[in-house]
């Protein structure tokens, strides 16, 4: 069945493949898996698929783009687990070995984030405001933004207000961002 169904935003071919619930891998649910009386968690069956246990089943074209884009089919997904029976449990904790890693290497990698924090002058029993000073730092995965002076201040802190910084953007983004701020 060639062609394109415009109105969808796909080819016909990936349309006939969503009527019979073969869709990408972003599209399944948790529900999906229940449904098909799969037993393992999405995230899971995303790694399977990303570990090359789990191969796409179709290939079809969608978006305004024609981008190609694998389809996977939950039938395949149960055929996989029943022939790994005996695998699945080692399959499993490597999997969580390596959620586990990716958390820690996330934690301990730091975030770029800039604001502003309260310093303070004390008279007395008081104390008041005396500015808000900006700052740049690095806020590490304990929830501690360490400013390049070497001090550190506690992120959840309700006297420093803080956000993360954008990376690099070209000039062109920068220029629309302008324009849409001006109207």
């Amino acid at each position: 069945m060639a062609g394109y169904n415009y109105r969808r935003g796909m080819s016909r071919n990936a349309a006939d493949a969503y009527r019979r619930n073969i869709k990408p891998i972003s599209r399944f649910t948790a529900q999906d898996l229940r449904d098909a009386d799969i037993h393992i968690s999405l995230a899971f069956a995303k790694w399977l698929a990303k570990k090359k246990h789990w191969t796409p089943a179709e290939r079809h074209h969608t978006s305004k783009f024609y981008n190609k884009v694998r389809f996977y089919d939950l039938n395949d997904l149960r055929n996989v687990i029943l022939d790994l029976d005996d695998e699945i449990e080692t399959l499993r904790q490597r999997y969580l070995d390596d959620l586990r890693a990716r958390r820690a290497a996330a934690r301990n990698q730091g975030v770029a984030v800039r604001g502003k924090y309260a310093r303070w002058e004390v008279l007395g029993r008081y104390r008041r405001i005396i500015e808000w000073v900006p700052f740049k730092g690095i806020r590490d995965g304990n929830g501690w933004i360490h400013l390049p002076d070497g001090t550190k201040k506690k992120a959840g802190s309700k006297w420093v207000k803080y956000r993360k910084v954008r990376p690099n953007r070209n000039a062109r983004q920068r220029q629309n961002d302008k324009k849409r701020n001006k109207t």
